[in-house]
């Protein structure tokens, strides 16, 4: 609903409140806020209104704003970008870059997905930006550096519905496909990040995935974790537990050796992995 809250971590009593349709004027969209507030120093940034917001921390005062807009559900990702510290926020439309310290446009490229469902996080490349979505979009590298949109490539079997590929050893690894769609089976990929080709897929996987080390640890829709290792020559499954819950749609968490899942009925798991 956009309502941001900071609360007291040991009491959980609230510090202060801030509502994002009266101090921002950001309209809620379809299905809601759905981005992780990003903290850098002082400053808290949200995926809100065209090109996002910062709020200061300590008090919940609006600090910068953006155009009055539905956005996008991705999260705010920091980097340096045209030699100072940037943000890119991918909207409800398109991909925008902006300065951290005032919200100034720095680039900006076209990407209407229908729904404008642009959930993926964008992953940031040796200074190089990665957008991928559904609804046909597929992949697409740029170098918001340079004053040009034009793509350094693309990959239209690459669509990253809401998990964000990883990057590992200059490959991505990410799903192809809808999460939500029963008759769009999915697919794990494999990508060389240099040029976008496709090394290799798994047929009829898809889920959401994060990396350690070098094992891809794979929470798939239908609640089966999967490691798999990492390989640019083919699908490599090392373990499997079955049994995680339905619509397991959100990332794991792995900690200290423990990962955390959930799923969409509401139900937690912790899994010990050491």
């Amino acid at each position: 609903q956009g309502l941001v809250s900071c609360l007291n971590k040991a009491t959980g009593e609230p510090r202060w409140r801030t509502d994002l349709a009266t101090v921002a004027e950001a309209p809620m969209p379809t299905w809601g806020f759905s981005s992780s507030p990003i903290i850098l120093g002082d400053r808290l940034f949200l995926n809100a209104n065209q090109s996002g917001l910062a709020l200061d921390k300590k008090t919940g005062e609006l600090l910068w704003n953006s155009p009055s807009e539905s956005c996008g559900y991705a999260a705010p990702v920091p980097f340096t970008c045209r030699n100072q510290p940037a943000l890119a926020i991918f909207g409800m439309k398109a991909m925008h870059v902006v300065a951290q310290n005032n919200g100034k446009l720095l680039w900006k490229v076209d990407w209407p997905t229908k729904m404008g469902e642009n959930s993926a996080d964008p992953l940031i490349i040796g200074g190089k930006l990665l957008l991928s979505s559904w609804w046909k979009m597929g992949a697409a590298l740029f170098d918001p550096n340079k004053d040009s949109t034009t793509a350094l490539w693309t990959n239209k079997q690459f669509q990253n519905h809401i998990s964000a590929p990883v990057l590992h050893n200059g490959l991505l690894y990410g799903f192809d496909g809808s999460v939500h769609r029963k008759t769009d089976k999915g697919a794990l990929r494999c990508v060389k990040a240099s040029t976008g080709e496709t090394l290799w897929s798994k047929d009829g996987l898809k889920g959401s995935l994060i990396i350690s080390g070098n094992k891809l640890l794979i929470l798939s829709n239908n609640g089966t974790l999967l490691v798999v290792k990492t390989s640019p020559t083919g699908y490599q499954e090392l373990a499997r537990h079955e049994g995680l819950g339905k619509r397991t749609w959100p990332p794991p968490v792995l900690h200290q050796g423990l990962l955390y899942v959930r799923d969409a009925d509401g139900w937690a798991t912790c899994l010990d992995l050491r």
